[in-house]
């Protein structure tokens, strides 16, 4: 049911949206699986979708993108565990983490241009894209001072997942037109949302890990 109007493939990006919004506690509170913070996750996804969008080809630009991916997180990591302890403000460790991981991504695309010959610097979407990435990476800092770095690197791998299943969603014309056909769902997504905030029961995770448990001593 089409409610509002407009560009289908923009609205139909704010319902999918609404629909992963949705996802992230069902992943976290039914099936068990931690990860980063539902903006930082958007946030990334929205960081590959503009990356590949300079792209004539996708796979190179998803490519290029997981690359420069591990690279600001390989810095946010370094950066965090060189602080981690040091009697320094919080939010200070995660703003140095977060301008050498600018400082990083800079880096990469100069390196891109002289291997490639391909000048990304003058695409405003490429900035935009290393914003929202920088951004996401933050959440690995809080994450590496407050939890340690396992854990974060941990949930690192699942939202880097999870980001790279947003990008591929918000890449999806056909599957955002069809949002925008049934704009319903965001009322059916808010649903699921409020059965999910009310779940007291195991997660599948934790199901699984202490069925092996019980098997075991059985």
């Amino acid at each position: 049911m089409v409610v509002i109007q407009g560009d289908p493939v923009g609205i139909g990006m704010l319902i999918a949206y609404s629909g992963v919004i949705a996802f992230f506690p069902l992943l976290r509170y039914v099936i068990g699986l931690k990860h980063w913070k539902d903006y930082s996750v958007v946030a990334l996804g929205l960081s590959l979708y503009l990356w590949v969008y300079s792209f004539y080809h996708w796979y190179i630009g998803l490519a290029l993108w997981l690359a420069v991916f591990f690279v600001v997180m390989f810095i946010t990591s370094v950066v965090r565990k060189y602080l981690y302890g040091r009697n320094l403000h919080f939010f200070a460790k995660l703003a140095l983490g977060s301008q050498a991981s600018l400082i990083g991504y800079l880096v990469f695309l100069v390196i891109i241009n002289m291997v490639f010959h391909v000048n990304l610097l003058h695409l405003w979407f490429i900035a935009i894209s290393g914003i929202l990435l920088i951004a996401g990476a933050e959440t690995l800092g809080y994450l590496q001072i407050k939890r340690g770095p396992v854990e974060g690197l941990r949930r690192g791998v699942i939202t880097a997942i999870s980001a790279l299943l947003v990008g591929i969603i918000f890449r999806w014309r056909s599957l955002l037109v069809t949002l925008y056909m049934h704009q319903e769902l965001v009322i059916i997504f808010m649903g699921i949302t409020i059965i999910v905030s009310t779940w007291r029961h195991l997660n599948i995770s934790d199901w699984v890990r202490f069925s092996k448990i019980l098997d075991k001593r059985d």
